[in-house]
């Protein structure tokens, strides 16, 4: 999911999946806003699918002048078979 958000800058997903998905992309920015180095990089491509990942993360992360709250979950409607909450998850520029 993480790499989904990257590619598309916000997803669709349960509230909850929303929830656990900002738990983990949030530190991996905070990592990413740290100098580029080497390690960094290959620490960061342990905990994201692809290796184009770790580079579009480091080019959110330089465009962060924030200290925290990188991403924002909104609320949307509830799914429609089961009534699961839904939530919108996006990359705040």
């Amino acid at each position: 999911m993480s790499s989904s958000l990257l590619e598309h800058g916000a997803i669709m997903t349960t509230k909850a999946k929303a929830k656990a998905l900002q738990r983990y992309f949030e530190p991996l920015i905070t990592e990413a806003k740290k100098e580029q180095t080497l390690h960094r990089r290959r620490s960061l491509l342990r905990k994201v699918a692809k290796d184009g990942d770790v580079g579009k993360l480091f080019e959110v992360a330089t465009k962060m002048d924030r200290p925290g709250g990188y991403t924002r979950i909104i609320k949307t409607m509830n799914h429609r078979p089961d009534n699961a909450e839904t939530a919108r998850i996006e990359i705040v520029k």
